[in-house]
Formats: structure tokens, C-alpha cells, sequence
């Protein structure tokens, strides 16, 4: 199985310019070009190091993402714990969302607890006991951040908050 590797790269200038993007394969091929002295190697190094990196990224096993692209990433998995797979980690990552604000879609109490949708398909279910009062009405503001424990709390159109947990879709 070919192994992906995840770039938040703003242009070619800043992928050959970061050493942090020299980990293995069509990247790593990018970086050591420039260590040619003689003009015409480096050239042809480059050469065959995009071509290679091109080919990489035409079947998948490199992918290149925009700084707006990671955030939009980041905002449709806030509140799903990625750290494990996380391409985003590293010196140069993206600052960690902390808060996510958003739109209820729709909202329902079974066995005392709330699971709310948002318009974007995200799914919150209730962990505490508490019982605030919120409007439920499709188009409601929704304030999310985070909690202790991995938990986040939701706060719906002003209500008290509710200790909530990102569900799977």
C-alpha cells in the first residue's frame, strides 16, 4: 500500500525552502537538489524531482494542500480526536482550532440527552445531566469550544451549556 504523505504547501518557493517537508520520497528528492553545486546537475535534478513529485501527487500518494484547504479540514473534523493520524502535526502546523461556531440544523432529546446537527452534518451528542433551555428552531446559532477531558461545551443561541462529544457521521 503506498504510503500518502499531507503537504500544507503555499507554492513550490516554500516546498523546497522547508526542510520540515524532507521526510521521505518525492519531497525528499526536491530538497537534496539543492545540495548540487554544478548548475546543469541541479537543473537535471530538479527536473527529474518534479517529475517524480507530479507523478506522486497525479496517483494520490502525495497530496498538497493550501493553508485555506487545512483549515476548511480542520473545521469539518473539529471535535473528532485526530492526533493519532494527524498530518497536520509538525513545527510548522496550522494553529489548532479552539472554538467552532455554527448552525442548528436540528435538535432532539431521547433519554434526557440532547443530540444536535448542524446545517454543515455534524452530530453533538449531550454528556451531562444538565437541562438548559434553548430554542430549537432550524437556523439557531451554535457556539462550540473546548473542554477538559476531550470534551467540548456547546452553547446553543445564548442557553446554558451542554457538555457535548462529536459523533460519527
Amino acid at each position: 500500500m503506498a504510503k500518502t504523505i499531507r503537504i500544507a504547501a503555499f507554492g513550490a518557493a516554500m516546498l523546497l525552502a522547508a526542510p520540515a517537508f524532507a521526510q521521505d520520497g518525492a519531497t525528499a528528492d526536491l530538497v537534496r537538489c539543492r545540495a548540487t553545486a554544478d548548475d546543469a546537475a541541479r537543473l537535471a535534478c530538479y527536473d527529474a524531482a518534479v517529475t517524480a513529485f507530479e507523478t506522486a501527487r497525479a496517483q494520490g500518494e502525495v497530496v498538497v494542500l493550501s493553508r485555506s484547504e487545512v483549515a476548511e479540514t480542520q473545521r469539518r473534523s473539529f471535535g473528532f480526536d485526530l492526533n493519532v493520524l494527524n498530518p497536520f502535526n509538525g513545527d510548522d502546523r496550522p494553529v489548532e482550532l479552539e472554538s467552532l461556531d455554527g448552525t442548528l440544523a436540528r435538535a432532539r432529546q431521547a433519554g434526557g440527552k440532547w443530540t444536535v446537527v448542524l446545517q454543515d452534518g455534524s452530530t453533538w451528542k449531550q454528556l451531562d445531566n444538565a437541562t438548559p433551555y434553548f430554542r430549537t428552531a432550524a437556523g439557531t446559532p451554535v457556539h462550540i469550544r473546548r473542554a477538559t477531558l476531550g470534551s467540548y461545551l456547546m452553547t446553543i443561541g445564548g442557553a446554558a451549556p451542554l457538555r457535548v462529544r462529536r459523533e460519527n457521521p
